[in-house]
């Protein structure tokens, strides 16, 4: 009988009884806790116990798999002490190291803010710029810039030089297909060298049309050197459309830049976009540069009052590569996995990957400074992120994509009490803070702030987002929302309930479009209902773009100036919107008329008939206007742009306007409860409460932003 002297092992049996055992053959019958110890300073030859710890999570769960190929039945639990864990390859779980069962997952536990799975290799051996780079510098810039070689790493075939991945096309539409390395300093992410240093450049305003190259009046990028590597950074025609543009030539004489490839919507007049990635725009505190001909890094060190060598004794201790190509944790088909307070962070990828599988947790973690995604959810059931922040991403933070619609299956998942900000700081626009797929899942008491673009889009059936604080979204973009759905009309019953926008419009004036909306239901959306929210100062509240059966109720708008828009796209600059956005291939991709999908929404069975382009049955009630609004604003209705204006019934409503306080009991405080006799309870309107939403403390959030 082999003895399991790897573990501490607390025994509980049925019989309420406590005995220490050693075999395998008896732990398959009793209640059996295992605690696995893991330590930086531990060796993954080790058993696991506090004094003789395992080194890495990859040592710890391989010990958890060997358990259970000797038919282990035990709940595992694998505590982290304090510090960083360095990962070469991605931690991998499924089946074998999946919790016994409901109630017994397998637990990674950390320590909050102490314990780091970190995908970075650290970089030494700085010194002073000098040489052939040293000349390229402007001359303000080479008394502050060091110098480092990639570091060596271990490959197949032996050592090699760090793989930093290349810049490459991304943003809108593209998926990201290669990622690049970012330098971390003192715990903060740098950024690429980039000219300018803050804001845009502009197409000139007299741009000819021209798809691939335009005129630039700023001269410094013309006397730049070995430029085959500058990308531009814009949003070349719409402002919410954004990409990454290999830069093919500057041409000083005609003062022309050319791109490599067209951006999607070609080059407009007055679009904005800056030059990045070359060395000789390494000139302001916190950028960075790396020359991969050379496999040098390059480093503007943003310390002052230091000596020299003071720099490069704080830069050969605190520099990091983000570097690994790949999620750092992946679950696959895994079981009652649980990871709490592990900080994820500094990955060229994402942080983790759940595919499949059910309840599957993360509580109380972080997950900061990735080059995509930061945590992907597909298919299974029940998986959720609890009291977890998100932050300093360069794409989305969560992605959803699970739940039948065919069936109308829900998958469960859930995303609550998470903070998430920084976001979208490479790609700006339709890399959201939570991009949900499916069916039957739902976000709660989130906080979703700080992004160029939307905090939730939404794609999908049953769908629910509530109770979430959303801020000084939409900074960079226009003609976007906050919380966004659109083009397809066969998404149904979904629920945007008792969330705050507030401070949502772009810091951005583009030549196109400008408007930025709280709620956005663009393009024919439908069956979505939105109650219960509060708006403040957003320029439009809530935006029906041309669908039907939408229900809008109860909702409080303060200094919105619009804040309800409604317009009838479909019969106008939209009139072929069937045939465009192939209408026809999503109704039969879902059995629309199935005794299933007719119960759940009657309206879109005979959709077909039903004149599809029209807004009908839009209903809107009880809305309270506070300050400067206007409640309703309407397009298309009144004066038709095309011949296919049909008769119909855009909307009911009953509302209230008013400039001052409608009867709350005390606005100033967000008391929006009221008296039995005011004109609000009259309206039959029901109180909000604003401190039922956002964050809120408890075992894993322990103090609020």
């Amino acid at each position: 009988m082999a003895h399991l002297n790897l573990f501490d092992r607390v025994w509980a049996s049925r019989l309420g009884f406590a005995f220490f055992a050693f075999g395998l053959a008896s732990v398959s019958w009793g209640q059996v806790v295992q605690t696995l110890y893991v330590s930086p300073t531990g060796n993954d030859s080790n058993p696991g116990t506090q004094t003789l710890p395992k080194k890495s999570p990859y040592g710890a769960l391989d010990a958890v798999r060997l358990a259970r190929q000797n038919a282990s039945k035990d709940q595992f639990i694998i505590i982290f002490a304090p510090g960083k864990y360095m990962l070469d390859r991605t931690v991998s779980i499924g089946r074998p190291e999946s919790g016994d069962s409901i109630g017994k997952p397998t637990i990674l536990r950390g320590v909050a803010g102490q314990v780091f799975f970190d995908g970075s290799v650290k970089v030494t051996g700085w010194q002073l710029v000098s040489g052939p780079a040293s000349n390229r510098l402007v001359p303000g810039a080479r008394p502050n810039v060091f110098q480092a070689a990639l570091p060596m790493v271990q490959g197949p075939g032996g050592p090699e030089v760090l793989d930093t991945g290349a810049m490459s096309r991304r943003g809108y539409p593209y998926e990201t297909t290669q990622t690049w390395s970012t330098l971390v300093f003192n715990d903060l992410p740098m950024k690429i060298a980039r000219h300018p240093n803050t804001g845009w450049m502009r197409v000139p305003d007299d741009h000819n049309g021209a798809p691939t190259s335009f005129k630039m009046t700023d001269p410094v990028p013309y006397g730049w050197q070995n430029t085959g590597d500058v990308w531009a950074h814009g949003f070349f025609r719409w402002d919410w459309a954004d990409s990454f543009e290999r830069v093919a030539s500057f041409n000083q004489p005609t003062q022309t830049v050319t791109l490599a490839t067209s951006p999607l919507y070609g080059i407009g007049p007055t679009q904005r976009y800056y030059l990045v990635n070359a060395l000789e725009a390494l000139d302001a505190p916190g950028e960075f540069f790396i020359d991969r001909t050379t496999s040098t890094a390059y480093f503007y060190v943003p310390l002052t009052g230091f000596t020299d060598a003071q720099k490069i004794a704080s830069l050969n201790a605190g520099s990091f590569l983000t570097a690994l190509d790949a999620d750092l944790v992946e679950t696959y088909d895994a079981s009652d996995v649980v990871f709490e307070r592990i900080t994820f962070q500094n990955g060229r990828r994402g942080a983790v990957a759940v595919r499949f599988g059910a309840r599957v947790e993360f509580k109380g973690c972080t997950f900061r400074r990735f080059n995509t995604l930061a945590a992907f959810v597909g298919s299974g059931i029940d998986h959720r992120f609890l009291s977890c922040d998100f932050y300093d991403l360069d794409e989305g933070a969560i992605q959803i994509m699970a739940g039948d619609r065919p069936s109308l299956t829900p998958a469960r998942h859930e995303v609550v009490n998470c903070w998430l900000r920084d976001y979208g700081k490479e790609c700006m626009s339709y890399r959201p803070g939570i991009d949900m797929w499916g069916v039957g899942n739902r976000v709660s008491n989130c906080k979703i702030e700080d992004a160029p673009h939307t905090g939730y889009i939404f794609h999908g059936n049953d769908l629910t987002i509530e109770f979430t604080d959303f801020a000084r979204l939409c900074k960079e973009t226009n003609d976007s929302g906050a919380v966004l759905i659109g083009r397809n009309p066969t998404f149904q019953g979904n629920k945007v309930h008792y969330n705050r926008f507030s401070d949502i419009k772009s810091y951005q004036i583009g030549t196109h479009s400008n408007f930025t909306v709280g709620v956005f239901l663009d393009d024919m959306s439908s069956g979505t209902e939105v109650a219960m929210n509060l708006f403040y100062d957003v320029q439009i509240g809530i935006l029906i773009g041309g669908g039907r059966d939408n229900k809008v109720d109860n909702n409080f708008f303060f200094d919105t100036p619009k804040a309800i828009q409604m317009d009838g796209r479909g019969l106008s600059w939209a009139w072929n919107f069937w045939e465009e956005w192939g209408v026809d291939d999503m109704l039969a991709a879902v059995p629309y008329k199935s005794t299933l999908w007719r119960t759940r929404y009657p309206q879109l069975y005979n959709i077909v008939n039903d004149d599809p382009e029209t807004p009908k049955r839009n209903d809107l009630t009880r809305s309270v206007h506070v300050g400067d609004t206007s409640w309703m604003t309407l397009y298309d209705d009144i004066v038709p742009v095309t011949n296919r204006r049909r008769e119909y019934s855009l909307y009911s409503y009953f509302n209230s306007v008013t400039t001052g306080n409608p009867g709350f009991l005390d606005m100033a405080n967000e008391n929006y409860q009221f008296g039995p006799m005011s004109r609000l309870a009259w309206m039959k309107v029901k109180p909000i409460y604003p401190d039922q939403i956002g964050l809120y403390t408890d075992t894993y959030r322990t103090w609020l932003p």
